[in-house]
């Protein structure tokens, strides 16, 4: 089942089965690490097809901008556990983390891995996926410098089951001018994630402390012709306390052209005046004020409840 469905997302099929459950579990760990590493971990998944990461840290700096990297050509492979620490000083900016120091907590660079069960704080972007039908599960991130999970190769993928408890950015899917590639036929599903914007020293734009948004996509102002993935969002909560520097109108979930799907989410807004952005009120609950807060610090109790985290 879970080679089955991670094939299909690597292949670029249009959809993926309506539950995706595909996770580490019944796969034989072929290497483990164990311990403290200050230098970049490489693995390439040729012939190992699951690392086991849950009693290694890897530590991330101005010395290790890639403290864990995965490639090789294996569409069947998984990481499970690991946590990646960033020792970055936490009042730098934005530019000095993006563009000085650009770095990810993990670099994906083949098709179908799943990461699950990882840890990361206090890094660039959290997980940078560059490979096709790749799957983010049952991890959690704080403190994101940009994006919580950044696939500007416009691969599609999915999301299930995530906390990203402060972030910059949400979610980016916007190649850089020399891409040419598309991912118009791709789709990325968010199912049970959960995702804060967290205000941070000196954005790219605009007032300090500030964010972005929760989608960083290609041609939002012309969704028609856009590269991006399409999106399938279900049962997930987007909260944020103030309007992020894109504006407005950029707050909310991607132009209709780009959701394919949307069931069940929540908007916690908890900053002054009118909930901001593109919130369906078909597929989306908006919640204000002291009930969005005790909703978000529920919702967050349930998650660390479910996956033993006690931090």
């Amino acid at each position: 089942m879970r080679r089955a469905l991670l094939l299909t997302l690597a292949l670029g099929a249009s959809l993926v089965p309506q539950t995706a459950t595909a996770s580490c579990d019944g796969i034989r760990p072929t290497r483990q690490l164990v311990g403290r590493f200050t230098k970049s971990v490489s693995q390439a998944f040729d012939v190992v097809t699951m690392l086991d990461a849950t009693r290694a840290t890897f530590i991330a700096g101005t010395s290790n901008r890639y403290p864990l990297k995965l490639l090789g050509s294996s569409t069947d492979a998984c990481l499970n556990g690991g946590t990646i620490l960033g020792t970055y000083d936490r009042t730098w900016s934005w530019k000095q983390m993006h563009d000085t120091y650009n770095n990810a907590g993990v670099r994906v660079a083949l098709d179908g891995l799943m990461v699950e069960g990882l840890q990361i704080e206090n890094v660039t972007d959290g997980v940078r996926a560059l490979g096709r039908g790749w799957v983010v599960a049952d991890s959690r991130m704080r403190y994101i410098r940009d994006d919580a999970i950044e696939a500007d190769t416009l691969t599609g993928g999915v999301i299930r089951d995530v906390l990203i408890d402060g972030t910059y950015m949400g979610f980016s899917a916007r190649p850089s001018p020399s891409f040419t590639g598309t991912g118009a036929g791709e789709v990325t599903y968010l199912d049970g994630v959960l995702v804060r914007l967290q205000a941070m020293p000196g954005p790219d734009k605009g007032p300090s402390p500030g964010h972005g948004a929760f989608f960083k996509l290609d041609r939002w102002d012309d969704p028609a012709h856009s590269r991006s993935p399409r999106y399938v969002i279900r049962n997930s909560i987007f909260m944020a306390e103030q309007v992020g520097f894109p504006g407005v109108d950029r707050m909310g979930l991607p132009p209709a052209e780009l959701v394919r799907e949307c069931s069940n989410n929540q908007f916690l807004w908890l900053g002054s005046g009118p909930p901001p952005g593109r919130w369906p009120s078909n597929c989306v609950q908006v919640l204000m004020g002291p009930t969005a807060r005790a909703a978000w610090d529920a919702a967050v109790r349930r998650w660390k409840d479910r996956h033993g985290d006690t931090d």
